[in-house]
């Protein structure tokens, strides 16, 4: 057990309620980006799962738990959003300023980092007892939460108990995690473990760190990337055989000669690294024009970072990443944040552009630099007389 190394929880149940149902509602007309796992006892739903997801009108977490009880017949219910922090851009900003003092000692995770949230009356995690391959923070937003865990060690050489719930016997040898609101649960990855019923409905959630490198892993994505879209570009209704063979190889091999290869391993480097090591993060707000004007300035949670691909210049900010052709401007401009001062759009470019003067070309190409910065939500616009109103 971990005392509160925030303040507060990540997040306030009320918070998760309001991103809840705006994702739920998305889902009812046909947005699949959000993926809930609903399960009924020990029994995941797959048809008419919209029904039981939360709806504005049950006003708040405990409005939908009793709304879902009247329907269930008082059955224990569970839902499982694995990567809500997509969902949740606050609590992506939370989660990775909690990891950037864990990874000072760790280092990045290898793999991936992502939360998931776990919320129900559930006497027992819906799919049981279970191992995971990663170290696990569960961060405890409302309720009582109740983890029990065995050291791996313990079931070597005995029966597989996977996704089982007759694990009783065992029960002396595991040691039993207990938190209340504000308060987080840890077990290293080894761990067997199963949530079990601490009194009623409980809100958490699981920050996953996948801490074991997988070798070459953004090699294989970008090559694959490449070469699906060679194929696609190809496609014909032929039968498989020699000439497809042919084909298939022809495509590989101009995926791997493919001078955008560069750029896609150094944008995946990127992501990793300022993204905090989650894979998916929340995605890029909604682009808007930046006046010579406005005052702006790094935002103090982001990380900032770029490299050189060829001609053309990488940049990334929290988690996302994104291509330019490369302006001698470039790195002045991104030092110039990187002082956290707070600056007029106007001067940092012609800060940005030196001897340039006001050429059109490189003052255009790095404002488009400041604007999608903007939408990674890596800068922030401060208040000013000229902006106002």
């Amino acid at each position: 057990m971990l005392r509160p190394p925030l303040a507060g929880p990540p997040v306030t149940a009320s918070h998760v309620f309001e991103r809840l149902v705006a994702a739920s509602d998305r889902w009812r007309v046909g947005d699949r980006t959000f993926a809930p796992e609903f399960c009924i006892g020990h029994t995941r739903l797959l048809a008419d799962v919209g029904r039981y997801l939360p709806r504005g009108s049950d006003g708040t977490i405990a409005g939908w738990s009793a709304r879902l009880s009247a329907m269930l017949g008082g059955q224990a219910f569970g839902l499982v959003v694995d990567d809500y922090h997509v969902l949740d851009t606050p609590l992506w900003t939370r989660l990775s300023q909690f990891v950037c003092g864990l990874y000072a000692h760790t280092g990045l995770p290898g793999e991936q980092a992502k939360a998931a949230l776990f919320l129900g009356n559930y006497h027992r995690t819906p799919f049981g007892l279970h191992r995971g391959r990663s170290s696990n923070f569960m961060f405890v937003v409302e309720g009582v939460k109740r983890i029990r865990a065995w050291p791996d060690a313990f079931f070597r050489g005995k029966e597989d108990l996977t996704n089982r719930l007759d694990y009783e016997r065992y029960n002396a040898a595991s040691v039993v995690l207990q938190g209340k609101p504000g308060e987080v649960i840890y077990w290293p990855s080894p761990y067997w473990h199963v949530g079990e019923d601490a009194g009623g409905l409980s809100v958490a959630i699981s920050l996953a760190l996948f801490m074991e490198a997988e070798p070459w892993t953004d090699v294989v994505l970008a090559v694959q990337d490449g070469l699906a879209r060679r194929l696609r570009s190809r496609a014909r209704r032929a039968a498989l055989g020699p000439a497809a063979t042919t084909r298939s190889l022809g495509a590989l091999r101009s995926a791997l000669a493919d001078p955008a290869l560069e750029q896609m391993l150094v944008a995946a480097r990127l992501r990793h690294l300022t993204g905090h090591g989650f894979v998916r993060v929340p995605p890029a707000a909604p682009p808007r024009r930046l006046s010579d004007r406005e005052i702006v300035r790094a935002d103090a949670t982001a990380l900032i970072r770029w490299a050189r691909a060829g001609r053309q210049a990488v940049c990334s900010a929290n988690g996302l990443a994104f291509v330019v052709p490369f302006e001698a401007g470039l790195p002045r401009l991104l030092d110039s944040l990187s002082s956290g001062r707070a600056i007029r759009v106007g001067e940092l470019l012609a800060a940005a552009q030196g001897r340039t003067g006001a050429r059109r070309g490189p003052r255009t190409a790095l404002r488009r630099v400041l604007e999608r910065l903007l939408a990674f939500r890596a800068l922030v616009v401060e208040p000013s007389e000229d902006t106002a109103g």
